[in-house]
């Protein structure tokens, strides 16, 4: 079997975000076609380097370790093929022509991180600008040095086009290896009242979207809502504060359970790029999901069937107290089987890859 290099964020870093969940599932679905090297970059470096790093454009944690491992993997392990997962890294993707020029390279776009950053400045300040040029940039090199493209979504690949006025060769969607466990699932106990169950990390649209959920949805239906999220837990006392009805869990072992105990998920997700592994996991797991047209971004569904598009505080209240749905929903879990499982579209990248 042939090798390929796979260079990205370390996602064995035990820390459960979307992006760690997608290269997971990237390195899994190569290893059907490779005998997979990794080379999985820290990003916990030092303000300094950071900065540094940052203002000379260079991809971070891109040092000359680095560079001595890549040469090291080419030279020893006669690497042809290299998988680069993440669009930030068009600083490696560079040197890895430089070395050689038949070295057949793979980017693959969690999302348009220019777009991503945009969205951060609004959000959280102007001390985000610095990253514009950054990712512009290392987004730009990693189009001019790599063979093929791959994004997420039909919308990445239109900002792509664009933003740089280059198409993405393969849209791959958000799939998710398959952990639904039917035993566990039919094994809960009906709630007293509804319960809704809300997935994401503490980062800006996540906290953005649940805060505003708080706040303007939640007092108008009865409900009892759960938060579940790495990080999420250093917001708890300000998220239970605001309501009786709301308990955040933060990190939990066994995520499984809180969906099986879930009569529905919410999804107020406003601002991002890509696709949201969130929608994907509830999708697998056969729940019903309340969200917004951001949280369905990627995802081809029958929204009424999965649950139902809100966008609005009107929206999402009419359709928790109006819509009686099942703590199963077979349809969500058919469209997760047939498109976002991991095993329906090998065949895609398979067509990449050859």
């Amino acid at each position: 079997m042939k090798k390929i290099l796979f260079i990205g964020k370390n996602y064995k870093d035990g820390i459960v975000n979307g992006g760690n969940e997608v290269s997971k599932r990237n390195v899994e679905i190569l290893s059907n076609f490779f005998n997979v090297e990794e080379i999985l970059l820290e990003y916990k470096v030092s303000a300094l380097k950071k900065i540094k790093d940052t203002l000379f454009l260079n991809s971070l944690s891109f040092d000359k370790e680095i560079k001595t491992k890549i040469e090291n993997l080419i030279k020893h392990k006669e690497i042809k093929e290299v998988w680069i997962d993440n669009s930030l890294y068009g600083s490696i993707a560079k040197f890895i022509k430089s070395i050689n020029s038949k070295i057949k390279v793979i980017t693959f776009f969690h999302n348009i991180e220019y777009h991503y950053f945009k969205d951060k400045v609004k959000v959280e300040g102007i001390q985000n600008t610095i990253m514009l040029p950054y990712s512009y940039i290392n987004e730009k090199r990693s189009l001019n040095f790599s063979d093929k493209i791959v994004v997420l979504s039909s919308r990445d690949n239109k900002i792509l086009k664009k933003l740089y006025s280059k198409k993405a060769d393969l849209i791959l969607p958000l799939t998710l290896k398959d952990k639904y466990d039917e035993e566990k699932i039919n094994n809960i106990n009906n709630n007293k009242k509804p319960r809704a169950l809300f997935v994401g990390s503490n980062f800006f649209a996540n906290v953005d979207g649940i805060k505003w959920f708080i706040d303007n949805v939640l007092p108008e239906v009865e409900i009892d809502l759960i938060i579940v999220g790495s990080g999420m837990d250093s917001l708890k006392d300000e998220l239970e504060n605001k309501s009786n009805k709301v308990k955040v869990l933060g990190f939990v072992d066994d995520i499984t359970l809180e969906y099986a105990k879930a009569d529905f998920v919410i999804a107020p997700i406003f601002k991002g790029s890509g696709m949201k592994t969130k929608t994907t996991e509830a999708l697998m797991y056969g729940k019903t999901i309340y969200g917004t047209t951001e949280a369905f971004e990627g995802f081809e569904l029958e929204y009424d069937k999965v649950g139902g598009v809100c966008n609005s505080k009107e929206e999402f209240v009419e359709n928790i107290n109006e819509k009686l749905c099942s703590k199963n929903n077979r349809y969500s879990r058919e469209v997760y089987l047939n498109k976002y499982s991991n095993i329906s579209i090998i065949k895609e990248l398979e067509k990449v890859i050859r």
